[in-house]
């Protein structure tokens, strides 16, 4: 009979407390604050030697630069990218770009993707391939200096597979295989883009 008391008695002296924990919890999760992409940030990961910046999706385009953080001058550089940019618009159009931005805009009427190369005045449309099952080879063909960037990539005109903008994080593979001008063979890492959109 104790026992039985001493429960109601700590229920009865501390249950408003727990209730009123339990009603804030619950407004905090109604109101989305603990939803874990509201709390991760966006990061852009490669190998040793490589940086990733200007990395940024909306809610219809993902981008993102990669620099050669190295000392040694590479040639050539081949970009593979997968994931969620399948579910972007694959198709690569040149677009013209502002002047007075360092990368100027990627403009086209069909939502085509775009991508500039170093030393490029503009958007090209050479040498990005992709595929049906969402993934995308580029190829950097003119030497990158070191400490220079190597490929600036957007890709437009993405949505859900239910046709409703991006949402959430959206993920980036990233595969480079490449090759400093001075030797005969190929490296290659691995990366990752984590996006979280922005309004």
């Amino acid at each position: 009979m104790k026992k039985g008391q001493a429960a109601m008695e700590f229920l009865i002296t501390y249950g408003w407390a727990i209730v009123v924990v339990l009603v804030a919890l619950g407004g905090l999760a109604y109101m989305n604050v603990l939803n874990p992409d509201n709390l991760v940030p966006s990061s852009c990961v490669l190998g040793p030697g490589f940086g990733c910046y200007n990395y940024k999706a909306t809610g219809r385009t993902m981008e993102l630069t990669v620099k050669n953080g190295m000392v040694d001058h590479m040639i050539p550089v081949k970009f593979r990218f997968s994931g969620d940019v399948s579910k972007c618009h694959l198709e690569f159009s040149q677009t013209v770009t502002d002047p007075n931005k360092e990368y100027g805009y990627c403009i086209a009427t069909n939502e085509a993707s775009c991508v500039r190369l170093p030393g490029a005045d503009g958007w090209e449309t050479a040498d990005a391939i992709c595929d049906d099952d969402g993934y995308c080879s580029i190829d950097v063909t003119q030497e990158v200096d070191g400490g220079k960037d190597i490929i600036h990539v957007v890709f437009r005109g993405c949505e859900e597979h239910d046709g409703s903008p991006l949402s959430g994080m959206q993920e980036i593979d990233i595969e480079v295989i490449y090759q400093f001008t001075d030797e005969n063979i190929q490296h290659t890492l691995d990366g990752k883009a984590v996006l979280k959109v922005e309004k």
